[in-house]
């Protein structure tokens, strides 16, 4: 059996500055949102693509992901706009395709 873990992390802000910016960085690059809540879904959905992709690219069929997302506040916070890190990580498990 396949297994393979694929870990995004975003950062806000990213130096400090109070941007309102939020950074995803991944191993495909780094992109800039102005929305916390597009951040996290552009990043899972990146995420499980890339599991996915892994473990059949292994030689898995009809992998199952499964997806996490562990969230830092700042002090105080009453919403994400007050996010200042959150790790996505994307968990496919797939057994070996018997066509291959």
């Amino acid at each position: 059996m396949g297994t393979k873990t694929c870990r995004l992390i975003f950062l806000f802000p990213p130096d400090g500055d109070g941007s309102g910016l939020f950074m995803q960085h991944s191993a495909v690059g780094t992109r800039q949102f102005t929305d916390p809540s597009a951040t996290i879904d552009a990043a899972t959905t990146l995420a499980r693509q890339a599991a996915i992709d892994t473990v059949v690219a292994m030689g898995a069929g009809d992998p199952q992901v499964q997806v996490s997302i562990r969230k830092q506040m700042l002090p105080n916070a009453v919403s994400d706009s007050e996010l200042l890190e959150a790790v996505v990580v994307a968990e496919a498990i797939g057994r070996p395709n018997a066509a291959r």
